[in-house]
């Protein structure tokens, strides 16, 4: 069989339009590269602080899904999970911009596999970025 399909490869291709989600077309996974992580912390602690300034000093969690671009299922596990503290007030979470900044620097943020568009974009910005 395996032979079969170097000869003929045309016969084991997917039809047109297999891949397929009701109307919408499934786009193929694309390769983002990921800059490397900044090493200098205190550079990242900066950088961070700037593009934070316009924010208020307490922020939801909608606020911090807005900046970091993931989803709120996972803000919300980085929470209680204990990696990004909060303040719980009434059956709300609270994020102050002087705890979001430190999970933003950790390494366990930054080496997160699976990260944003926006976090990766971050991460290019960094590496661009001048005081």
């Amino acid at each position: 069989m395996m032979n079969d399909r170097e000869v003929n490869p045309k016969k084991y291709i997917a039809p047109k339009n297999w891949y397929k989600y009701g109307s919408e077309m499934v786009r193929p996974y694309k390769i983002r590269i990921h800059p490397p992580c900044a090493k200098d912390e205190k550079k990242l602690r900066r950088y961070y602080e700037s593009k934070l300034a316009a924010l208020p000093d307490v922020m939801d969690v909608a606020a911090a899904v807005d900046f970091t671009g993931y989803n709120r299922r996972t803000v919300c596990q980085w929470i209680r999970v204990g990696k990004l503290k909060a303040l719980a007030l009434l059956q709300k979470y609270m994020i102050p911009k002087c705890y979001l900044i430190d999970w933003l620097c950790s390494d366990d943020y930054n080496n997160t596999n699976r990260k944003s568009h926006r976090h990766i974009d971050m991460l290019w910005e960094v590496q661009k970025w001048r005081e």
